[in-house]
């Protein structure tokens, strides 16, 4: 349990139309959305073209919406397991994606006899999970080569949201959004599991590449925000 606006918030923060907004998410036609969302897939989609098209473990993959938009971009991978607790999501992102694998199940008690993943992508999802760490120490063990991670830019996500009219009851925050960071507070949550290698905006998004640090050896301060 973790608190916000000190209500307290349960351990799972799915509900009923966690599908209906994850669709009006990439369905939703207002310029401005599509806008801000498609130059931030094009984004991601820079960062996996310019990484080895390995195994890949897609954490949170939902219906598989952003996998989908990064393949009509181009975006390859060798083999993909998309990884999610919503059957219904992943039943949809089976039906859109058959060329990819994915799994049911709990990222904590996932432990697959493949071993670690060339690359882990874990997009718009750690803003959702109570205990946010204990996930991102268990993406980092499941890989063995970079992590691409993106969150909400807050506070200027939830203004945004505002702006338009969204979750007016929650003043514009998602509302199972139960963790909000800036850049210099997502840098200094990563750096403190991981070596940083870039992480910048894309308005209103953070992306952030990293690795998994070398025993002894400090994360790394210098990835620079713009």
């Amino acid at each position: 349990m973790v608190r916000r606006d000190d209500k307290m918030i349960d351990e799972n923060t799915i509900r009923e139309d966690t599908g209906k907004r994850h669709r009006h998410k990439y369905e939703n036609p207002n310029f401005f959305h599509q806008l801000f969302l498609g130059r931030f897939i094009d984004a991601v989609a820079r960062e996996l073209k310019s990484l080895p098209p390995g195994r890949t473990l897609a954490f949170g993959c939902g219906e598989g919406f952003l996998l989908w938009e990064l393949s009509r971009r181009g975006v390859r991978f060798d083999t993909l397991t998309g990884l999610d607790l919503r059957g219904d999501a992943l039943k949809e992102a089976k039906e859109m994606l058959p060329e990819y694998h994915f799994v049911q199940k709990d990222l904590l008690t996932y432990n697959p006899s493949e071993g670690p993943f060339d690359l882990v992508i874990a997009s718009q999802v750690l803003e959702h999970l109570p205990n946010p760490k204990i996930f991102l120490e268990k993406l980092i063990s499941l890989a063995r080569g970079p992590l691409l991670i993106s969150v909400p830019l807050e506070p200027w996500f939830h203004l945004i949201n505002l702006a338009r009219g969204r979750d007016i009851g929650h003043f514009g925050h998602h509302p199972e959004h139960i963790n909000q960071w800036g850049v210099r507070s997502f840098r200094k949550f990563v750096e403190a599991h991981a070596t940083i290698t870039r992480i910048y905006t894309v308005f209103p998004f953070i992306i952030c590449a990293a690795e998994r640090s070398t025993a002894g050896q400090p994360a790394n301060p210098t990835g620079l925000a713009s």
